[in-house]
């Protein structure tokens, strides 16, 4: 776990767990899957509900974790999985991750984070944001050929923990089926 406490809304004092794990291949280079667990709940005439939002990133974390931990091959690079607390409160978590990191940011080649992935949204599109992190990215995905449609945008939008990566300079993606009636 990754504890943190922060000065920053409304002058009070705001702490927060990242829930963090480390796939240790022996390997230089290290990449980070990252989701968020937290949401807003109610505001108490409308609940904001968030099974697509957050819940579905971390249950793909969780699956990518399972994958990659018993898949017994020995990857081209660490992996470590991290679901961020505070994204809803200003990214909280994943600045002060990129901030008081577990491990030596100067070893990630990139992030790749998975916000409301739970169902595709009414176009039936997947969105991928963050092209523009580096410049390999869309030849890296126009080799994939998945079975839905794909809509590549070039910006990491500016309320995504992987925004935190990118200020840093490790480039990243974002996963996401968008938003649906559930989410606005």
């Amino acid at each position: 776990m990754h504890r943190y406490a922060v000065d920053s809304i409304g002058g009070k004092s705001v702490s927060g767990i990242n829930v963090v794990g480390f796939l240790d291949n022996h390997r230089e280079k290290t990449i980070i899957i990252s989701a968020h667990y937290d949401h807003l709940g109610t505001d108490g005439e409308k609940i904001f509900y968030g099974e697509n939002d957050n819940a579905s990133g971390v249950a793909g974390l969780i699956e990518l974790a399972r994958y990659f931990s018993g898949n017994k091959k020995r990857e081209k690079f660490n992996v470590l999985f991290v679901c961020f607390s505070g994204n809803e409160q200003g990214l909280k978590g994943s600045k002060v991750f990129c901030e008081k990191s577990t491990i030596d940011l100067a070893n990630v080649s990139y992030a790749i984070n998975m916000d409301a992935i739970g169902r595709l949204n009414e176009k039936n599109v997947l969105d991928i944001f963050g092209l523009e992190t580096l410049s390999e990215w869309d030849k890296i995905l126009t080799k994939i050929q998945p079975n839905i449609s794909v809509d590549k945008k070039l910006a990491i939008p500016l309320d995504s923990d992987c925004q935190s990566f990118y200020q840093i300079k490790i480039p990243g993606l974002v996963f996401s089926t968008g938003k649906n009636s559930d989410i606005d």
